[in-house]
């Protein structure tokens, strides 16, 4: 069965891998770009989930 990522999916989804290579903490990248630090943590929870995005480790 495919799977089908959504544009909200990948938006988050390109942040996420972006601060995750990135040398600053989730926090610090959130703020440098004006993301909401719970909606930056909340997406990257459900990519998990949904095993579009493997473990990430950052701030």
């Amino acid at each position: 069965m495919k799977s089908y990522i959504t544009f909200k999916q990948q938006y988050w989804l390109n942040y996420i891998l972006t601060a995750k290579n990135s040398e600053l903490s989730f926090a610090d990248y959130a703020e440098q770009y004006q993301l909401n630090i719970k909606a930056l943590y909340n997406w990257r929870n459900l990519l998990q989930m949904k095993e579009l995005l493997g473990k990430v480790r950052n701030g």
